[in-house]
């Protein structure tokens, strides 16, 4: 299955909620609930921890599409640092973030979804809350070896930039994370990021890692951004799939 992507832009919206926790000892998880409009995002928690810590929240919803409704787990500089129905992430010290709750825009759903969820810390490295269940793999593979991955995002795509051709290919572990490549030619520099995560609905994909990385894709567009470079534009060269 070919797709082309498109990025959405969302609103947000604030609302009142604030969770202190002091890491890294474990937290009882607190739940969140709430409604988001379609297309848009709520803030719906502050979690502020005194030493390196995990983060995790989960979320579930109204919308027909499971994963329209999503977690973001927002660093103390404003930039999305993990992000899916399930989020987790393991800070590097102390600091004040946000759990912002988002949904993609379908046109299926009405304009106002309810959600619910989870958010809950504890020491860095280890599992904080129960994940879960994820689409089961398609079948196939290596007898007696289970694979863990609900879906595979790989392709190999480019932009145009003022400097040239900017590429971007991507590929799924197996253990589900994504591996991302990218050639610069302001720089002329190719650099490998591993470890991502990602988002599938419909026909966007949105790829996430640390210090605010990200890769959104979709309606034939690309969106990049990180520290070291931001582009965007229409995809000229090459494709990409998600095989379910």
């Amino acid at each position: 299955m070919g797709l082309r992507l498109r990025s959405i832009g969302v609103p947000l919206a604030v609302a009142a909620g604030c969770l202190a926790v002091a890491a890294p000892d474990s937290a009882n998880p607190d739940p969140i609930s709430g409604s988001v409009a379609n297309g848009g995002c709520v803030t719906g928690r502050t979690v502020s921890v005194t030493a390196p810590s995990r983060i995790e929240a989960t979320t579930s919803s109204t919308a027909q599409n499971a994963t329209s409704v999503y977690a973001e787990i927002v660093g103390p500089d404003g930039k999305v640092i993990a992000g899916g129905s399930f989020a987790s992430y393991d800070t590097a010290g102390g600091g004040s973030y946000q759990i912002r709750v988002c949904a993609t825009f379908q046109q299926q759903n009405p304009p106002t979804l309810q959600y619910s969820g989870l958010v809950g810390t504890g020491p860095a490295g280890q599992p904080v809350l129960t994940q879960p269940t994820q689409p089961q793999p398609p079948t196939g593979g290596v007898p007696g070896k289970t694979t863990q991955i609900a879906y595979s995002v790989s392709g190999k795509v480019a932009i145009r930039t003022s400097a040239g051709l900017a590429w971007f290919t991507v590929r799924t572990t197996s253990t589900g994370s994504q591996t991302l490549r990218i050639v610069d030619p302001k720089l002329g520099r190719t650099r490998v990021v591993k470890g991502l995560h990602s988002t599938v609905t419909g026909s966007t994909v949105r790829i996430l890692g640390d210090h605010g990385l990200s890769l959104t894709l979709g309606n034939n567009r690309l969106v990049f951004k990180s520290n070291n470079l931001k582009a965007s534009g229409k995809i000229v060269k090459g494709r990409y799939q998600v095989v379910v």
